[in-house]
């Protein structure tokens, strides 16, 4: 069904229903059982639409998307080319709101369609204030509307726009997006920079976890939002152009252009921007490829990477603590307790200053004075960019062509060392260990399983969390539990994958964010799920420990709580209800791929053997507990290593670290952003 058919079916048809109830109820068939009522006739001509509209998924059938996607076009084409929309969506939404919960599939045949049409302008004209007239589109269609103005406003930059099978069609972008990084590099990216941590640290900043609420806004009413500032986008262009401009008479203007031509950029292009709280909330399996896709772009887009830094740092060195200190000493040239004083120093020194800020070495120096001046500036430079950064980085979600996150400081002279700002900065520190490591070491992420572990087991020791481990044999099968922590309540199986999200993922490629997502909270719920059946099955479970001795756990009615948990943060993937509509959906749908690559083909096959399990898995957990069926997924997490020793420096014992994992279990706020929901849950129970 194209827009240009739709639109003449409806111009060649016209209400035939009489006004009165009476003759309604001949024109319509229906019984006269007792008094006339408007109702019936409502509910008359919703199912004769029904009927009308349904169709078996085996015939020529054209999906709920397709039909969806109309409406979107007729509010493309009115504020794009100024047409007249207002009968078309009039008979939409009637057609949409009869067929909204039955139909998934709609028949292809006009003669289907002019029928459905007939009774949905009968529906009008019989209830013609059910759906009125908007007083404003944008009221009713904001989303819609806001991208397509935002694309009429490119057209200014040399852009041509363009509606085709209704989606917005853009060319020509590479001049917006070479307009976008000149501009900046007009205003120097360091001025930038200093204007928007200045805006985020008086709006935005979080004392508590020391970073930005840079998260999703959504509401329950869509058209209260408006599209957002992308975030992620300017800095990573600032990082381009790390020095000052001097001011102008027009450095307001100037600033104002780009923050809105960055906004027009994000909305009109990448069209990943939730406006209501439901966009996600209800999504069923057909869209769920599509929402991980714009979940990915939102975050690379408009969030903006960050960690606590001096638990970026723990994390950093904790996880290297086993690494020989003679290797490291070869690999480094100086001992690994020497590089972590010159970065806690660092960390140290800025930790009140948000945004740009350099480092005065002089003073530095004085702190390490127990180093010489050579050695700190050595080390320095390992942690430090010397050449051009984010170079060939121009369109907003090309994720590859960054590189600013591989190291926390710029260098910008002798002795000069920039921080673009101490949270963005931080997560940098262990990658800049790890690629230095990788120079000699090509199988360093291979190799890390063991030293997250081993560095998560002292954790939970420091504060007071006894965390079982160890293998199990249940029916001839091994198992193994990397976390078993108990409650009065509680059982919390942890399961820990180091598998990142690619850049390739963060470029919002759907066959990778599939990929990463199978390797990384599928498998580790796939294992903590064989773990719970052991337990749910046989009551108890014997682990065995490293020392060769048998701990048993007994289940005694406790929930089982589970937690994916991977080294780096997933964003917006870790959502709790973004990652049960993604497990559900390999409930219910199969996820293929058109690739011809075998690689990408074997990937795909390892899933679909994955989901076999899973589904299998399902199946048990039901006939060991019926309400499964209806909360497959509550107790289940997905959670990154920053965010789980958050969790761990919250607690003192098995029983409040319980407490801090379950706080948020029943909050969703619609930000996708565990940091911002959880400080909202902690000054909630304060008060």
């Amino acid at each position: 069904m194209e827009l240009n058919q739709f639109k003449e079916l409806i111009n060649n048809s016209s209400a035939l229903i009489p006004s009165k109830l009476e003759e309604a109820y001949v024109y319509l068939n229906i019984p006269k059982t007792g008094d006339y009522l408007s109702r019936d006739i409502s509910n008359n001509l919703y199912e004769k639409i029904r009927n009308a509209l349904s169709v078996e998924e085996t015939e020529n059938i054209i999906k709920t998307k397709k039909i969806l996607s109309l409406k979107d076009e007729l509010v493309f084409r009115k504020v794009l080319y100024g047409e007249n929309p207002d009968k078309y969506l009039q008979v939409f939404k009637v057609i949409r709101d009869a067929s909204a919960k039955e139909l998934k599939y709609f028949p292809t045949t006009s003669t289907n369609w002019t029928e459905a049409i007939q009774f949905a302008q009968d529906y009008l004209k019989f209830s013609p204030d059910t759906f009125s007239l908007y007083k404003d589109l944008r009221d009713e269609y904001p989303k819609e509307f806001d991208r397509a103005t935002a694309a009429k406003r490119l057209e200014q930059y040399g852009c041509s726009v363009e509606v085709e099978n209704s989606e917005i069609i853009i060319s020509n972008l590479n001049l917006v997006f070479e307009g976008m990084s000149k501009k900046i590099e007009n205003v120097g990216g360091l001025t930038l920079a200093r204007i928007i941590f200045r805006y985020l640290a008086e709006n935005l900043y979080s004392t508590i976890f020391e970073r930005y609420r840079v998260s999703r806004h959504t509401s329950t009413i869509a058209y209260h939002q408006k599209p957002q500032i992308p975030f992620g986008y300017l800095l990573n262009l600032c990082a381009s152009f790390p020095f000052d401009k001097q001011k102008t008479i027009y450095f307001q203007r100037q600033t104002d252009e780009i923050f809105n031509l960055a906004t027009d950029i994000a909305i009109a292009v990448y069209y990943s921007q939730p406006y209501s709280q439901w966009e996600y909330i209800l999504a069923d399996g057909d869209k769920i490829v599509n929402i991980l896709t714009e979940i990915a772009l939102w975050d690379s887009i408009y969030s903006v990477p960050q960690s606590k830094p001096a638990l970026a740092l723990e994390i950093a060195f904790g996880i290297f603590e086993q690494f020989p200190d003679e290797k490291f000493r070869i690999e480094f040239g100086h001992t690994k307790r020497e590089t972590e004083l010159v970065c806690y120093k660092i960390v140290e020194q800025i930790k009140d200053i948000n945004g740009p800020v350099e480092i005065d070495f002089k003073t530095l120096s004085k702190r390490l004075y127990r180093l010489k001046k050579n050695k700190i500036e050595q080390i320095l430079d390992i942690f430090s960019h010397t050449q051009s950064i984010n170079t060939n980085y121009h369109e907003p979600s090309d994720y590859l062509k960054i590189d600013f996150n591989f190291k926390p400081l710029i260098k910008t002279g002798k002795l000069k060392y920039l921080v673009m700002d101490k949270s963005w900065c931080a997560p940098s520190y262990y990658e800049a260990i790890a690629s230095k490591i990788r120079e000699t070491n090509k199988r360093l992420d291979q190799q890390l399983g063991h030293p997250i572990e081993d560095f998560l087991h002292r954790k939970f020791k420091q504060k007071g969390i006894v965390a079982l481990t160890g293998d199990y044999t249940y029916l001839g099968q091994a198992g193994e539990c990397d976390f078993l922590i108990e409650s009065d309540k509680s059982i919390i199986l942890i399961e820990a994958k180091k598998k990142p999200l690619t850049r390739k993922s963060k470029s919002g490629n759907d066959i990778d964010i599939i990929v990463d997502l199978s390797s990384s909270v599928l498998e580790a719920q796939r294992q903590a799920g064989r773990t719970a059946i052991v337990l749910m099955e046989s009551g108890s479970i014997e682990l065995k420990q490293t020392d060769g001795s048998i701990k048993v756990v007994y289940l005694n009615g406790r929930e089982i709580e589970r937690i994916a948990l991977t080294q780096l943060e997933y964003g917006g993937f870790q959502d709790r209800i973004t990652m049960e509509n993604f497990l559900k959906s390999l409930l219910t749908h199969t996820i293929t791929t058109t690739s011809n690559e075998p690689q990408i083909i074997k990937k795909f096959d390892d899933l679909a053997s994955k989901q076999q399990v899973w589904i299998e898995q399902y199946n048990k957990f039901k006939d060991l507990d019926p309400n499964i069926e209806h909360w497959a997924y509550r107790n289940c997490w997905f959670f990154s290593l920053p965010q789980i020793l958050e969790l761990i420096n919250l607690s003192s014992c098995n029983k409040s670290f319980e407490k801090a994992l379950k706080a948020t279990k029943y909050v969703s706020m619609g930000t996708m952003d565990w940091y911002s929901e959880y400080e909202y849950t902690i000054k909630m129970n304060q008060n």
